[in-house]
């Protein structure tokens, strides 16, 4: 798994959906990832518990990374100190 862009993240996932929070390295601004469902297609209900959290694990991580990339195009790499910053603190730099 790659590591958060920012300093500083929260995962806000829970058992049917992914989501995550970055925060501007400078005034810790909070962006929010979008909200990513988990999901069972493919496979016939009841599902065994085991084989929806080895599932819900390879789709969090999936999410981690599209919302860390994601993250790269919100935040602004600061050339000196090579911290992300949000667009107002980018700006004031």
């Amino acid at each position: 798994m790659l590591a958060p862009v920012t300093r500083q993240f929260k995962d806000l996932s829970a058992r049917d959906s992914f989501r995550f929070a970055f925060y501007c390295d400078h005034c810790g601004e909070e962006w929010l990832s979008d909200t990513y469902a988990f999901s069972t297609i493919g496979f016939e209900p009841p599902i065994d518990e085991e084989i929806r959290v080895m599932l819900w694990n390879q789709q969090h991580g999936d999410a981690y990374e599209r919302a860390n990339r994601e993250a790269c195009v919100r935040f602004n790499r600061h050339q000196v100190n090579g911290g992300w910053l949000c667009d107002k603190c980018f700006a004031s730099a």
